[in-house]
């Protein structure tokens, strides 16, 4: 309780309004940011999160606070949301994506930021290591399922797709840094890929239009806030194509995409939680070793692939998780 009440005397501001008001003479309670780049938070990632909180002993409200901010998914607002979030001073800053992580690292480079899903830390310079961050951003791996493993996957349901067309936001840097990479890994396997690029909902349908030109074969959604956020428009257009489409977070195959490979979000919202937690309670995120999260889930929607005439081979119906009927 000792090392408690310390951090709560020197966490930071203190927001005005009834979660946030203290009698006066009490410490302030520290801050939590949450760094949304969507505009809605999904209920089942933010209980997810604060059960992380809750299983490391923090209740919200009686021992730390916690702000939302959004960027609203448009990336002209970014500058300005971080620079917001970094003049309260908080505890600790909690965001989903990598892009967000790279842009908060170099607005702070004393402030905890914990990233709930990065893509290559030691890459884009994050961190010095997986193992000793060593610096004031931790968290969890985005995804331990690669994006050359997924492709594989699509391939074992649908094995004439050579041609992958590849839905890029050039405005987040994992998919800058990565998409070469990939490239030069499935070119061994004489998989070529078309990339096509969206940073806004409006380049969504062009992109598509883009793809569907070059005579793709298959699409593969590279994991991003705006696509997740626009999972639904991205799964009608393929369906809409008849390209089977692959991503790697299951709510683009609820949404009715063909297939996911990759971690659970929810997953990764209670890791991030209790990450958060061991800041609050005296760790440093220097010290906390980023998470190579290993839980991988496959999920089919056999009704997309009914609709595609697809037949799923048994055995990769045998290692899926869930099948959506």
């Amino acid at each position: 309780m000792r090392r408690r009440a310390l951090l709560w005397s020197i966490a930071g501001l203190a927001l005005a309004g009834p979660r946030g008001a203290r009698a006066h003479g009490q410490p302030s309670l520290p801050t939590v940011v949450q760094l949304r780049p969507d505009t809605v938070w999904p209920p089942e990632l933010k209980e997810s999160f604060l059960k992380g909180m809750r299983d490391n002993g923090l209740e919200e409200g009686r021992d730390y606070q916690l702000v939302v901010r959004s960027t609203g998914g448009d990336p002209a607002r970014q500058p300005a949301v971080i620079a917001e979030v970094v003049a309260l001073n908080p505890a600790v800053i909690v965001a989903p994506t990598t892009g967000l992580v790279v842009h908060l690292r170099k607005a702070t480079s004393t402030i905890p930021i914990v990233g709930s899903a990065i893509t290559d830390p030691v890459g884009l310079g994050l961190v010095e290591s997986i193992v000793h961050p060593g610096g004031n951003v931790t968290g969890i791996m985005s995804t331990s399922a690669s994006v050359a493993k997924q492709i594989e996957v699509l391939r074992e349901i649908v094995p004439e797709a050579t041609r992958i067309g590849v839905l890029n936001n050039f405005a987040n840097d994992a998919h800058v840094h990565g998409f070469p990479k990939v490239q030069a890994d499935l070119a061994a396997h004489s998989v070529t890929l078309i990339p096509a690029n969206a940073t806004k909902r409006e380049e969504i349908e062009p992109a598509f239009r883009t793809l569907i030109a070059a005579d793709v074969k298959a699409i593969h959604a590279g994991q991003d806030s705006l696509f997740s956020q626009e999972a639904k428009l991205i799964a009608d257009l393929a369906l809409a194509a008849r390209l089977p489409l692959v991503y790697g977070f299951r709510l683009m195959t609820d949404a009715g995409g063909l297939l996911s490979y990759g971690t659970s979000q929810k997953d990764h919202a209670l890791r991030s939680g209790s990450y958060a937690a061991k800041i609050l309670n005296g760790e440093k995120p220097g010290d906390l070793p980023i998470e190579q999260n290993a839980k991988i889930e496959l999920v089919i929607n056999m009704k997309t692939a009914k609709a595609l005439g697809l037949t799923i081979p048994p055995i990769v119906l045998a290692g899926a998780d869930e099948v959506i009927e």
